[in-house]
């Protein structure tokens, strides 16, 4: 099978929902700076007060671009020839920058993405509280409790009541059946009603 490259114009022309498009893309950029490995390496050297030596030759063939995005994210794109005497500058910095362009991609799809779910969700969210009858309703919860009063309980749990507290009557409230292994339990003062089937 041949590989057709898919164009702007025929994603656009096909596309039936949300998308992120090359407008989007470029709209993202705020700036973009060039530069080979050799000025890197002049940089650095002269940051270092090593001297202003010129850079290796090889260096001067790797071209990267650097893309600040609008929120001030960095992306990064580079361009490296093989062959010196085929080296030009700026075709050096287009081929960087079209590295660079492709990593804008997958975030700003990620950010759509995210919009899309919070969209739904506020949709969602509208529509149930559109539903007739919604409102605020007072529940019941069924548990497994045991009648065990206050003092009763710190003993289970190998705790010294503290002596400002109360002995009150209440239940060990557990979120399991007391069968193991036992879940996480608690002490309430809630009146509970036994099932008649327990």
């Amino acid at each position: 099978m041949n590989h057709i490259p898919v164009t702007e114009d025929e994603l656009k022309a096909k596309a039936t929902g949300r998308r992120v498009t090359l407008e989007d893309v470029n709209d993202a950029i705020a700036t973009e700076t060039y530069f080979t490995a050799g000025d890197g390496a002049f940089g650095a050297a002269y940051g270092e007060g090593t001297g202003p030596d010129v850079a290796p030759g090889p260096l001067d063939l790797l071209t990267f671009c650097t893309l600040v995005l609008t929120n001030g994210y960095t992306v990064t794109g580079q361009s490296a020839c093989a062959d010196p005497t085929n080296f030009n500058p700026e075709i050096g910095r287009r081929i960087a920058r079209e590295d660079a362009v492709k990593k804008i991609w997958p975030l700003l799809g990620f950010v759509l993405r995210e919009d899309m779910a919070r969209d739904a969700d506020l949709v969602a969210k509208r529509a149930f509280n559109e539903m007739p009858g919604f409102g605020v309703y007072i529940g019941t919860k069924v548990v497994h409790a045991i009648p065990m009063s206050r003092a009763v309980y710190n003993d289970f749990r190998g705790w010294t009541m503290p002596a400002n507290e109360k002995d009150d009557e209440g239940y060990l409230v557990a979120t399991s059946d007391f069968k193991e292994p036992v879940g996480p339990s608690y002490w309430e003062r809630d009146m509970h009603e036994r099932s008649v089937n327990s």
